[in-house]
């Protein structure tokens, strides 16, 4: 009886022990998983991480594109509004004395005194640009503003790497540019005499300082006054433009008013056109040649 016993127990141990190492080989299977498990999640995590610092710069970079497109269309308001008055005054006579055209210059070029007109008058300057950020998508060259019709921004879209290598060429550019040397003040006062000169010794008659100076300072009536009182009443001109825009534009309707009664009555004046008169006019021309 004994032995049986004893013989039921070591079964019973074998069945325990297998049970056991059952047990053990799925709790190691379980560990194992779960260390897998939570490698892939910390490399999801870090991912995570990286994909959300890159959104919050290209976000960034979107933000600063649409203060620095802003910017640029307030800068161009300012440059209508300039170009407006000054063909309102008449001292446009060619395309590179529109601020409009002068916005196609390469950015950060300040403009200096010998880019100015001829007529002596102050135009508006040039605004640097600030550096853009890391995560900025770069659009290329900005389109040309032409006078006729401006062409509009141009949009792409670029992948995260080359974004990143486009941000790296730029960066080399800019650090470039800015070991070039600096030129000073002085100098481009020196400049600025030497073209006056230059320009001085090489107008025309007709181009002279003088008559320069006299339409600078002076409103004469002629047929373009009827393109400027278009502007009439625009806020930007200020009172005294505005007060001479419409004497000027009174003048003109009352001389062209004047002219067309006199084409239209002169044949019906008096004895102008007799034989009489015809010979009077004549003898006067004889006598006067």
């Amino acid at each position: 009886m004994e032995e049986a016993r004893m013989q039921d127990l070591i079964a019973d141990l074998d069945r325990l022990r297998n049970t056991m190492q059952e047990r053990l080989s799925k709790c190691e299977a379980q560990v194992a998983m779960r260390q897998t498990t939570a490698e892939q999640t910390e490399k999801l995590d870090s991912k995570i991480e990286s994909l959300r610092t890159q959104i919050s710069d290209r976000i960034a970079g979107s933000f600063d594109r649409i203060q620095e497109v802003q910017e640029d269309c307030d800068k161009l308001k300012r440059a209508i509004s300039w170009d407006l008055e000054r063909v309102a005054a008449g001292k446009v006579r060619e395309k590179k004395d529109l601020a409009v055209a002068k916005l196609n210059k390469p950015r950060g070029a300040v403009m200096r005194r010998s880019d100015q007109t001829d007529d002596g008058e102050d135009v508006e300057p040039e605004y640097t640009k600030r550096p853009a950020s890391v995560g900025e998508v770069a659009l290329g060259k900005r389109p040309d503003l032409d006078v006729v019709g401006g062409q509009g921004f141009q949009r792409a879209t670029v992948g995260i790497g080359s974004v990143v290598s486009h941000e790296m060429s730029i960066s080399k550019m800019r650090t470039g540019q800015r070991r070039k040397p600096k030129r000073s003040t002085r100098w481009e006062i020196h400049q600025s005499v030497l073209q006056g000169i230059i320009r001085a010794f090489s107008m025309d008659e007709e181009s002279n300082i003088g008559v320069a100076a006299e339409k600078a300072n002076c409103y004469e009536l002629k047929e373009s006054v009827w393109d400027a009182s278009l502007l009439l009443g625009y806020s930007k001109l200020g009172l005294v433009s505005n007060a001479l825009l419409l004497l000027g534009f009174m003048i003109n309707i009352l001389l062209q008013s004047t002219f067309c009664y006199l084409v239209l009555y002169l044949p019906h004046i008096g004895d102008s056109y007799t034989s009489d008169g015809i010979e009077d006019f004549r003898r006067w021309y004889r006598n006067t040649s």
